[in-house]
């Protein structure tokens, strides 16, 4: 008997075989061509710049891998299990097909959240979110996404809702009652991100507590802030409920304030001085001119006159505001060095009565007296 025969009279003992490897044979079939297809198709999307399409492209290609084949081992199974005449596990394998496409579907959609979010979070300049509302966006579709695909599987396991909407009734009061302060946190976060007084990246303070940073991450429970100095501070989200934000990082311009005292010898050109610097701060380009711009004298102190410098510059970025503070009040010292006045320091005049003579220690002659 030839090794030919041998294989046909084994595949007339077992005819389930042939439907397998035809099961096999297709579903590899099937495989490479949504390979090609995906390939072409992605290529062309991605050079025409269609973001939706690209997403679900993205999304789709390992979950419908998983799909073909896991389809394919149930009807395999099925089919086996018909053969060998075993009808108890048909009602499993049913069950198992059902599971297993629901958390397929779940993969999937998770995987279009994913891809969704960072696409609009590189494009975010060409479109009216911000990253912050992705963010809030993309975690409020996780968990609602969450939420049906665990209802899903429990009733797929044959759980009745009824039974479910209960539990959940009676496990909500308890953990209201457990966890106050993680609820409070939990719609704190919720407030943070639909009501958008701070975003990712932006600087903020606190004038009520010792919160002051760059917002780094927005969580359900925790903002996580990165101080100047480089530390992490972690702040629960129900702290923002009750307490005042500034937000610098929203100022449409930022203040130049300033306060130069020169001499009272010097108070017959300080008109002269103010007029000077007001033009000059009016001339430069980076000072806004349709705000307030003022340079009065403002207080006769003790050593010196007062005169109060304040405008605003176009710029709000911290690092190129100390460039343009320090060029304007350099120009302020040219100024007054130019109409030969000095700057003030703190000074104390000491005037002597008449006639009171004080000798330096060197020529004064001083005797002891001897017993």
């Amino acid at each position: 008997m030839t090794l030919l025969t041998t294989i046909q009279q084994w595949i007339t003992d077992h005819p389930n075989i042939t439907h397998l490897i035809i099961v096999v044979l297709i579903t590899l079939l099937l495989h490479v061509v949504f390979a090609f297809s995906y390939k072409h198709f992605f290529a062309k999307l991605s050079q025409e710049k269609h973001v939706w399409p690209v997403i679900l492209l993205n999304a789709l290609r390992k979950p419908l891998v998983v799909l073909i084949w896991y389809l394919a081992i149930i009807y395999a199974l099925l089919d086996i299990f018909k053969y060998i005449d075993n009808q108890e596990a048909l009602p499993i394998v049913k069950t198992a097909m059902r599971l297993g496409m629901t958390l397929i579907c779940l993969w999937f959609l998770l995987r279009v959240i994913k891809f969704a979010e960072q696409t609009f979070i590189k494009k975010r300049g060409h479109h009216r979110f911000d990253r912050t509302t992705i963010d809030g966006i993309s975690k409020v579709a996780r968990i609602t996404l969450f939420c049906i695909a665990v209802l899903a599987v429990l009733q797929t396991l044959g759980v009745p809702l009824a039974a479910i909407y209960t539990a959940a009734g009676g496990a909500g009061i308890g953990i209201t009652l457990a966890a106050q302060d993680m609820l409070k946190n939990f719609f704190g976060g919720l407030v943070l991100y639909f009501d958008r007084p701070f975003s990712i990246g932006d600087w903020i303070s606190s004038p009520d507590r010792n919160i002051e940073g760059t917002v780094e991450k927005i969580g359900w429970r925790t903002t996580r802030i990165r101080t100047f100095d480089k530390r992490p501070l972690y702040v629960p989200n129900s702290t923002f409920l009750t307490v005042s934000v500034e937000n610098p990082s929203r100022m449409q311009h930022r203040r130049l304030l300033a306060n130069i005292g020169v001499r009272y010898d010097d108070f017959r050109v300080v008109a002269k001085i103010t007029q000077q610097i007001e033009a000059m701060l009016r001339k430069d380009e980076d000072i806004v001119t349709d705000d307030s711009i003022w340079v009065n004298l403002v207080e006769l102190a003790s050593s010196s006159l007062t005169f109060r410098v304040y405008c605003f510059t176009k710029t709000t970025e911290w690092i190129p505001f100390q460039k343009i503070q320090q060029r304007i009040l350099l120009n302020i010292l040219e100024i007054i060095t130019d109409n030969g006045a000095e700057a003030a320091f703190p000074t104390e005049t000491l005037h002597i009565p008449d006639g009171l003579i004080i000798k330096s220690e060197e020529h004064s002659n001083v005797t002891t007296p001897t017993n």
